[in-house]
């Protein structure tokens, strides 16, 4: 039996690897976060001679020489912003569009579990988000020690990994969302109605340590030396603690749905 269940998890999960592929979300992905990867060290170090262009037109911008701290902003910028969201649009189909099709019921129906469907299907979102993100971070580092030599930030790591956590936490999300509708705007509707909480539960003084957003938050006060990486512990537990949570609720209403 044991045996049987490794078996599935491990077909399933070449499903859902070859299916990131022939959809090209992998492609997607990969191009997305190497041009965000690129851009963040490159905007921050032509930015400076774009805005002096203005001075022709009467405006004139002071702005001190670029640094590694600011292509570290930029990225954190651009990943925060357009790589979440692209990640979020690309996956948001992938637990719905499941029940939405008709062939799932009759692989349940010869012995698959249904906690491999939620668990592979995390688990390759988790893979392709990691990839990705670190590909984006493989090439911003790069970039920024060629353009800026001789500088480092000493509270990088705790900053990147943060936010790679709160990308696993959003992941979770969409597949607790997805576990209730089947379609991708269903997924996406429930999945920002969470986010717009933790927005809300931001505005709480004695909350904001503990919200997951505070993960991307803080990625600049950490960068400028304004905030200690020992800040990020509690944002990063409520993430933890909460993915694994809202994975569990998952996989206790995929099991009671009926599919049909």
């Amino acid at each position: 039996m044991k045996r049987q269940v490794i078996q599935g998890y491990r077909a399933w999960f070449r499903k859902e690897w070859l299916e990131s592929v022939r959809t090209y979300k992998l492609l997607i992905l990969l191009t997305v976060f190497l041009i965000l990867g690129i851009l963040s060290p490159l905007s921050a170090k032509l930015l400076p001679d774009l805005l002096s262009g203005m001075e022709s037109n009467g405006i004139r911008i002071t702005l001190p020489e670029p640094a590694a701290v600011d292509s570290w902003a930029q990225f954190f910028k651009n990943i925060s912003q357009m790589g979440l969201f692209v990640t979020v649009i690309l996956f948001s189909g992938g637990v719905s569009g499941e029940t939405a099709k008709g062939t799932l019921l009759v692989l349940l129906a010869k012995g698959l579990p249904r906690a491999t469907v939620i668990l592979t299907k995390y688990l390759v979102m988790s893979l392709l988000w990691t990839v990705s993100y670190g590909l984006a971070f493989a090439v911003t580092y790069g970039y920024t020690a060629f353009l800026f030599p001789g500088t480092g930030i000493s509270s990088l790591g705790p900053a990147v990994l943060g936010l790679w956590l709160l990308g696993l936490f959003l992941l979770a999300l969409l597949v607790f969302a997805g576990v209730w509708v089947k379609s991708a705007y269903g997924t996406l509707l429930i999945a920002g109605g969470g986010l717009a909480l933790l927005l809300v539960a931001k505005l709480i003084p004695q909350a904001r340590t503990y919200n997951p957003l505070n993960l991307a938050a803080l990625s600049m006060p950490l960068l400028r030396g304004e905030a200690a990486a020992s800040e990020l512990t509690g944002a990063a537990v409520t993430a933890g603690v909460g993915a694994a949570l809202l994975l569990a609720a998952a996989l206790a209403v995929f099991k009671r749905r009926p599919l049909t």
